[in-house]
């Protein structure tokens, strides 16, 4: 393989990884709200053992 098509290679593969990513984005996103929401009143006890 000379060094053109490796770099068409190349840039194919990186428009379909940008391409993958992008599609996960919002799934991503909504998966951080989750662990945010469920996170912080597991940690507040820990936090603050006295207002139990």
């Amino acid at each position: 393989m000379n060094s053109l098509e490796q770099a068409k290679d190349l840039k194919a593969f990186e428009r379909r990884l940008t391409e993958y990513v992008s599609c996960l984005q919002p799934a991503t996103g909504r998966w951080r709200t989750i662990l945010l929401v469920v996170t912080f009143p597991a940690v507040s006890p820990l936090r603050h053992p006295t207002q139990n």
